[in-house]
């Protein structure tokens, strides 16, 4: 971690190399940052964040020292050593590959339920109408943060919101699995309690909820747990993982998240961002 000057209202990363702006926020982690010309803005807990870089410097606009030493740093995961772990695995020309052609890609630590409600929506859904059906549900039921600007709304202020009104907002079949599952939460499912379950507890009990199966699990624990070991696995991760580790052959995804764990271990869920970009360099996801 290099330097990090505060000053008021921003924050300047001293030339800090490793950080894929666009690729780390755009990717499919999170649904609530977009771009603006070369910076990209999202809504971070209720603060509206700007981040880009500038020369050798990644900026981060319109918060402070608290917001950031309390959320933000552990949100954009600026104390793990990605060279490290890329050196580990350099073995794995795969891996190796992919770090390079997307550097700099990190993974994010979200806030717990916005990413539960964000995961049910991404089932079977392009980011493109996941990012529309979560701004709607934003500009209906969340606090107005900055004019025009929408916070993700509470499991309190999405109590009183059924299967119907979701409908309106285009999630499709989703609709009663959102009711279901902030019933649940407001009545007083705690998602931090997972926390203290080890991966295989924290799974097997998020997919309590409805809308959450295997999939989704794996992607709330991964990208708001801190369930590194959590791999992910939908059509495309399948596809390439039959194709780069499996001789093409059609493989069950039961046998490609036990050569995740295996293969993999504790940060498998890291290495499945490397991969997917070595997929996009060889063109497998095209």
């Amino acid at each position: 971690m290099n330097d990090v000057i505060f000053e008021d209202k921003k924050i300047i990363l001293k030339d800090e190399d490793y950080f894929n702006i666009a690729g780390s926020l755009d990717c499919g982690q999170a649904f609530r940052w977009n771009p603006d010309g070369d910076k990209m803005k999202g809504v971070v807990k209720c603060v509206p964040v700007t981040v880009y870089r500038q020369d050798k410097d990644v900026v981060i606009e319109g918060c402070g020292r608290e917001f950031y030493e309390d959320f933000l740093k552990n949100y954009f995961d600026l104390d793990f050593d990605y060279t490290g772990l890329i050196e580990t695995y350099s073995y794995d020309e795969r891996i190796k590959s992919g770090a390079e052609f997307a550097y700099g890609l990190r993974m994010l630590n979200q806030e717990k339920f916005e990413t539960l409600i964000s995961f049910i929506i991404s089932a079977n859904n392009n980011v493109k109408r996941i990012k529309g059906i979560i701004e709607r549900i934003c500009t209906a039921y969340g606090s107005e943060v900055d004019r025009g600007v929408f916070a993700f709304p509470t499991a309190e202020q999405l109590k009183d919101v059924k299967e119907a009104d979701y409908s309106v907002l285009g999630a499709g079949y989703r609709a009663a699995y959102l009711e279901a599952t902030v019933k649940s939460i407001n009545d007083g499912y705690d998602l931090d309690a997972l926390c203290k379950l080890d991966y295989f507890g924290a799974r097997k009990e998020i997919q309590k909820l409805k809308g959450v199966g295997p999939k989704v699990a794996d992607c709330i624990l991964l990208y708001s747990f801190g369930f590194r070991s959590a791999f992910p696995v939908d059509v495309w991760i399948k596809r390439i993982m039959e194709q780069l580790y499996f001789d093409g052959k059609e493989t069950p995804k039961k046998v490609i998240e036990e050569f995740s764990k295996e293969n993999f271990g504790e940060n498998a869920g890291v290495l499945q961002l490397f991969l997917f970009n070595y997929a996009r360099k060889i063109s497998l996801t095209n």
